[in-house]
Order: structure tokens, then sequence, then C-alpha cells
């Protein structure tokens, strides 16, 4: 003879959670989940910090990598080794040359005062000439370097151009145009590209979008 359990001795065994279980397994849960949130907004912070300094590294050592060869030449006047031994050139405080006046110069004979072979400016942008976008930033620090070419000019020379013909005996001298100054020889001097290289931090670059303002070099 077979004997059958009663149904409803299964279903009294089978009972769910009281009111007190569930709650202390919401409240458990809850914990874990302030911690799993808080441990995520703590690494996001770290690795928006961790990113800053990165592109802050980065940065400084791209601006690290633009003026170190550029402060190399800095007093670099071809076959001159001493800028004083340059005829032409003018500080901010006295009468430019004749014909050596420079368009959209940054300032009274800004681009020949080569005697200041390195110059510069603290928390502020002066020069005259614009900056990127119009906009320095506030506490812009200002840096030049006033150099010759690397390289003398071989072929002809440009209208408009400053130039210094560079000589080994004698004094030398900065022009503008396509004509040597006469009593230069060939064999004792030669012809270089005056360069002038002024470096700030602007608030735009290139890289601006409608919301977002990039600064630069």
């Amino acid at each position: 003879m077979q004997i059958r359990k009663p149904i409803s001795n299964g279903l009294r065994r089978a009972r769910g959670v009281t009111l007190i279980e569930l709650m202390i397994a919401l409240s458990i849960g809850s914990f874990l989940m302030i911690g799993a949130v808080t441990v995520f907004v703590q690494s996001r912070t770290v690795f928006r910090v961790t990113e800053s300094v990165s592109r802050i590294q980065e940065n400084a050592r791209f601006v690290l990598d633009a003026l170190g060869p550029d402060i190399r030449m800095a007093s670099y006047f071809g076959l001159t080794s001493r800028s004083n031994k340059v005829q032409g050139r003018a500080t901010a405080f006295e009468p430019t040359p004749p014909g050596l006046g420079v368009g959209s110069d940054c300032g009274p004979n800004w681009s020949i005062s080569v005697t200041e072979e390195v110059g510069g400016s603290n928390n502020g942008y002066a020069w005259d000439c614009a900056a990127f976008g119009g906009v320095p930033a506030p506490t812009a620090d200002t840096f030049v370097v006033r150099r010759a070419s690397q390289a003398a000019i071989a072929g002809a020379l440009t209208d408009g151009t400053l130039y210094l013909q560079s000589a080994r005996f004698q004094d030398s001298q900065i022009f503008v145009g396509t004509a040597v100054p006469p009593g230069y020889l060939p064999a004792t001097s030669q012809t270089y590209r005056v360069v002038v290289n002024g470096y700030y931090v602007s608030q735009n670059s290139s890289l601006d979008t409608p919301e977002n303002n990039v600064p630069s070099l």
C-alpha cells in the first residue's frame, strides 16, 4: 500500500523572508552600493588629477623643446661674436636708424635691439603687437630671443626683410632690402636673416571651440 504525503505539508514548509530579514538585506546592499560608488568617485577623481598632471608635464616638455634650441642660439650673429659690433642696432630709448623702421613691430626698435639678446617681462603682456586672438593671458610672461639665422643666405635677398651683414674683421651691419651694404667682401662677410622670436601664453589657440578656449604658447 502506497502512502502519499499531504500537499498541505509542502505548502506549509515553503516560507518567505520576514520583514526584518528583508530590511537587513536592503541595509547590507545599500552599504555595499555606497562603498562601491565611493570607490568609483575617488578613483575617477584620482584619474582626473593624474591626467591633469600628465597634461601639464606634456605641455612643459613641449615648451622646453620649443624654447631650448632658440635660447641656445641667442646672441648668435654669424661671424660677429659681439652684438655691440653690430651697426644699425638701437634700443627702445634711441632713435630708429634711417631705413630700419620695421612695420608691425612689437615696440620701438623691438627687432633691432640686438644688444638685448634675451629679454622678457613678468606677469604682463607689454608688447605693442597684437596677441593671438587679441587676448593674451592676464598674467602672461613674455620672453624674447634675438639672433641671426642659423645658416647664411646663399640666394637672392627678399625686399622688406631685415638682414644682418656679418663680418669677421669689421663691424657688422643691419639692413633692409635686397642690396648688401657697400664695403663688405664676400671672403670675410656673410648675409644672415635677423631672427626675433617672442613667446607668451595666449588665452586662445587654433584648437578653440565655441564652449572651450584652449591656451597656447
